[in-house]
């Protein structure tokens, strides 16, 4: 990772720094203007809506954490399409299962929940490639737009007594 390099950037740039300003009325004021900037940047980052992290969805962590107890623990949750990594970390974050990569292709998601796989999808998605054999393919948890997903019968819903956003 990158961040084992900070330490030393910083001690290459501090000898940089020194050698380019010598004085020491030099030094305070580019500490202080150094500082001043950092400031400025702390300040514009917590009061404004820029830089923003992307938005939680507590429905989607409601199904992960419902996919937490009910997926077997070494299965991979297909996502049928979508932007993947808009879901992703925080879906395997509460749930402790992998996502798959979108298939993309409604034969294949519909054979892969035939092979007993379980499904992660929105109501558009649903909607898309499930929509006329929903009855094959029922909904086994649902919050908000998300659901899970998993082939005929239905599996009895039994979710374990925790926190849901541990």
């Amino acid at each position: 990772y990158v961040m084992d390099a900070f330490p030393g950037l910083a001690l290459l740039s501090a000898v940089a720094l020194a050698g380019l300003v010598r004085g020491g009325a030099a030094r305070r004021r580019t500490v202080l203007a150094g500082f001043s900037l950092l400031g400025v940047a702390a300040a514009v980052l917590a009061l404004t809506p820029w830089f923003a992290p992307a938005p939680r969805r507590p429905d989607l962590q409601v199904v992960a954490h419902a996919a937490r107890t009910l997926v077997p623990a070494d299965s991979v949750i297909l996502t049928p399409s979508g932007d993947y990594f808009a879901i992703a970390n925080q879906f395997v974050y509460y749930s402790r299962h992998p996502l798959g990569v979108p298939i993309g292709d409604s034969a294949r998601v519909r054979a892969a929940l035939d092979r007993g796989q379980w499904g992660l999808f929105d109501d558009a998605q649903r909607a898309a490639f499930l929509g006329a054999d929903s009855l094959a393919y029922p909904v086994v948890v649902a919050s908000g737009r998300w659901s899970l997903v998993h082939a005929a019968p239905r599996p009895a819903v039994r979710l374990e007594a925790s926190e849901a956003f541990e």
